[in-house]
């Protein structure tokens, strides 16, 4: 009879270990759970923020990209407009310059044609 007592004390024992230990295993679910739900809105939350900066900075350059391709086409305009008018006055000059060489006095306008080459026109005499 002896060993019926201890035998049926055991499977008490040992019942309550499993309960213990299926309590603690729910437990352990639960937290872990608990912890991953947290960890999951805590990255989707950095993700989402992270995002924002990302479209802000985006936004950003590309407003400062804009404003710069801009200057640069502006700058690039005015530099074609000074390179013609520097080369029609480099034409001018050119025409200016063979027209008095030939040493004629008698010069009233100047005109350039289309080549560069010199118009002379000359003073009619009283």
């Amino acid at each position: 009879m002896l060993k019926v007592c201890l035998t049926s004390n055991c499977s008490l024992i040992l019942a309550d270990i499993n309960k213990a230990l299926l309590a603690k295993r729910k437990r352990l679910e639960t937290y872990t759970k608990a912890s991953l739900k947290t960890s999951n809105q805590k990255i989707e939350h950095v993700w989402k923020t992270q995002q924002e900066q990302r479209q802000k900075l985006n936004h950003e350059f590309s407003q400062q990209f804009l404003t710069v391709f801009q200057q640069w086409d502006a700058d690039v305009q005015k530099a074609e407009e000074q390179e013609e008018k520097l080369a029609v006055r480099f034409q001018h000059g050119m025409c200016f310059t063979v027209y008095y060489s030939q040493g004629d006095p008698q010069c009233h306008s100047f005109k350039c044609n289309r080549t560069g080459g010199p118009l002379l026109g000359r003073r009619k005499e009283k």
